[in-house]
Protein backbone atom coordinates (compact mmCIF):
# COMPACT_ATOMS: atom_id res chain seq x y z
CA UNK A 1 0.00 0.00 0.00
CA UNK A 2 1.68 3.28 -1.22
CA UNK A 3 1.52 6.39 1.16
CA UNK A 4 -0.89 8.44 -1.31
CA UNK A 5 -3.71 5.51 -1.19
CA UNK A 6 -3.31 5.13 2.60
CA UNK A 7 -3.61 9.22 3.02
CA UNK A 8 -6.42 8.59 0.51
CA UNK A 9 -8.37 6.01 2.86
CA UNK A 10 -7.79 7.84 5.87
CA UNK A 11 -8.14 11.46 5.25
CA UNK A 12 -11.57 11.25 4.68
CA UNK A 13 -11.98 8.87 8.01
CA UNK A 14 -10.07 11.53 9.41
CA UNK A 15 -11.14 14.30 8.09
CA UNK A 16 -7.25 15.76 7.69
CA UNK A 17 -5.17 16.01 4.39
CA UNK A 18 -1.65 16.23 3.18
CA UNK A 19 -1.08 19.31 5.16
CA UNK A 20 -2.27 18.58 8.31
CA UNK A 21 -0.47 15.27 8.31
CA UNK A 22 2.72 17.45 7.16
CA UNK A 23 2.21 19.65 10.36
CA UNK A 24 1.64 17.07 12.65
CA UNK A 25 4.98 15.08 11.55
CA UNK A 26 6.81 17.95 11.85
CA UNK A 27 5.44 18.87 15.65
CA UNK A 28 6.10 15.04 16.00
CA UNK A 29 9.93 15.42 15.08
CA UNK A 30 10.66 18.78 17.45
CA UNK A 31 9.09 16.69 20.56
CA UNK A 32 11.15 13.92 19.62
CA UNK A 33 14.34 16.25 19.54
CA UNK A 34 13.43 17.97 22.42
CA UNK A 35 12.99 14.76 24.64
CA UNK A 36 16.49 13.84 23.56
CA UNK A 37 18.54 17.42 24.18
CA UNK A 38 16.95 17.28 27.27
CA UNK A 39 18.29 13.62 27.95
CA UNK A 40 21.43 14.22 26.81
CA UNK A 41 22.48 17.45 28.58
CA UNK A 42 21.17 15.61 31.92
CA UNK A 43 23.15 12.46 31.55
CA UNK A 44 26.33 14.90 30.40
CA UNK A 45 26.01 17.04 33.44
CA UNK A 46 25.79 14.20 35.70
CA UNK A 47 28.58 14.86 38.71
CA UNK A 48 31.43 12.16 38.60
CA UNK A 49 30.73 9.00 40.64
CA UNK A 50 33.40 8.69 43.04
CA UNK A 51 35.63 10.74 45.66
CA UNK A 52 37.70 13.47 42.97
CA UNK A 53 40.91 14.91 43.74
CA UNK A 54 42.09 17.92 41.69
CA UNK A 55 45.97 17.98 40.26
CA UNK A 56 47.79 20.72 42.30
CA UNK A 57 49.82 21.45 39.12
CA UNK A 58 47.07 21.31 36.27
CA UNK A 59 43.80 21.13 38.23
CA UNK A 60 42.39 18.15 36.31
CA UNK A 61 40.05 15.93 38.22
CA UNK A 62 42.17 12.75 39.21
CA UNK A 63 40.50 10.17 41.46
CA UNK A 64 42.50 9.63 44.55
CA UNK A 65 44.08 6.44 44.25
CA UNK A 66 45.73 7.12 41.09
CA UNK A 67 49.67 7.32 41.61
CA UNK A 68 50.29 10.39 39.24
CA UNK A 69 47.83 12.84 37.25
CA UNK A 70 47.03 11.36 33.55
CA UNK A 71 46.73 14.65 31.80
CA UNK A 72 50.26 16.28 33.06
CA UNK A 73 51.97 13.39 34.73
CA UNK A 74 52.38 14.70 38.17
CA UNK A 75 53.01 12.61 41.23
CA UNK A 76 49.59 12.49 42.81
CA UNK A 77 50.06 10.82 46.50
CA UNK A 78 46.47 11.56 48.56
CA UNK A 79 46.13 11.71 51.56
CA UNK A 80 44.01 7.89 52.25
Amino acid sequence: MTLDLLAQRAAPMLGIGWMELIVLAVIGLIAIVIVLVIVVRASSSAPPVGPVANCPVCHHAVSPWAAACPQCGHPFQQQR
